[in-house]
């Protein structure tokens, strides 16, 4: 009789520590995994959207009109607090020399985690011109 409860007990406890070494392992593994392409995707999705929305609410076109980029700072400047952003935006004869920049006002530029966005819009002020617009993103 106490040799069958002494080798349940040592079947339990042999049970017990092979679920800890699989438990460690799983977590060292784990704790090794980079999650830069995500990060990346992150960045690049928030540069898209952001050009998506100054586009289609006509932002980009009232920016080029007015030649002021206010709106685009305060843009910018709602971003997430870790990402920092900048903003060109290219006359389509001249895609060398930016006609306005703008960059959040509390970021160094930094090519660690970077990601860039294009799209081009049109302005309309009597005559048709196009132009570029390119969205920089990095992680502080």
């Amino acid at each position: 009789m106490k040799t069958k409860g002494f080798i349940i007990s040592l079947d339990a406890l042999l049970a017990l520590l092979l679920t800890l070494v699989m438990i460690g392992t799983s977590v060292y593994y784990l704790s090794g995994t980079n999650y830069d392409s995500y990060n990346s995707n992150y960045l690049k999705e928030i540069s898209m959207d952001s050009l998506t929305v100054l586009e289609k609410s006509g932002t980009l076109e009232e920016t080029v009109k007015e030649d002021s980029s206010d709106e685009l700072r305060i843009l910018l400047n709602k971003l997430p607090y870790q990402i920092c952003g900048e903003l060109l935006l290219f006359e389509s004869t001249d895609l060398d020399n930016a006609v306005i920049v703008v960059s959040r006002s509390d970021c160094e530029k930094s090519y660690l985690n970077f990601a860039s966005t294009k799209r081009s819009f049109v302005v309309n002020d009597g005559s048709v011109s196009y132009y570029l617009a390119e969205m920089n993103t990095w992680y502080r």
